[in-house]
């Protein structure tokens, strides 16, 4: 928690342990809060308020979005404006609270906040899954590209100038790196259907009888 209210952030910070939360950590300044941030100590929620004496709220917030993004944070003030708090969201607060809130309010946003911490962190589980994935089909498929270049040659360079072709027109056209990457996967793909094919068909003198 970082409120420059020494008072108030003691109070809350009390009020938090009696609800069974007990690493609560409040500071009163934007740079120490940083300095927490950057050590890397993750936190399951984070309550910044706006108006720092150093620092304000929406830098501060910034810094904990590079360093801890599975951690939700909440932006409190006791003069807000509907600018502040669209920057807010925007920025990837996941809240916006008014001084002065209730008790109840408190609890209840910081239940909420447990919520979406644990959601951030079975995504971020499932992407690096999901990637682990992306890299072995990736290797699956180079390991048949070589398979069928050593049958046939001419048919890896096709494969490779199909892919040059194909995300040379989706970077023309604007595609996303995503679908780029899902055109080199098909342009690779291409010939593979010649390795169920005997070698002595495609490689036989003459043509090929219809």
């Amino acid at each position: 928690m970082v409120e420059d209210d020494q008072t108030l952030g003691s109070l809350l910070s009390e009020y938090l342990k009696m609800l069974q939360h007990e690493t609560i950590d409040v500071v009163s300044t934007g740079s120490e809060a940083r300095e927490v941030i950057v050590a890397g100590e993750a936190y399951d929620c984070a309550f910044v308020d706006l108006m720092l004496p150093d620092i304000h709220g929406l830098e501060l917030l910034q810094i904990l979005k590079e360093y801890q993004p599975t951690t939700p944070s909440v932006i409190m003030s006791g003069h807000p404006t509907s600018e502040y708090a669209l920057q807010a969201m925007r920025g990837g607060a996941s809240d916006f609270l008014t001084k002065p809130f209730s008790l109840q309010e408190l609890a209840l946003t910081v239940e909420r906040l447990g919520k979406e911490r644990r959601l951030r962190l079975e995504n971020r589980t499932l992407r690096v899954e999901q990637q682990g994935w992306a890299g072995r089909f990736s290797g699956i498929i180079k390991s048949l590209v070589n398979t069928l270049e050593e049958r046939d040659p001419h048919t890896g360079k096709h494969s490779e100038r199909v892919v040059g072709y194909a995300v040379g027109m989706a970077k023309a056209l604007g595609c996303t790196g995503t679908q780029i990457d899902s055109l080199r996967t098909a342009g690779h793909l291409y010939d593979l259907g010649k390795i169920g094919i005997a070698e002595s068909i495609p490689n036989k003198p003459g043509a090929l009888s219809p």
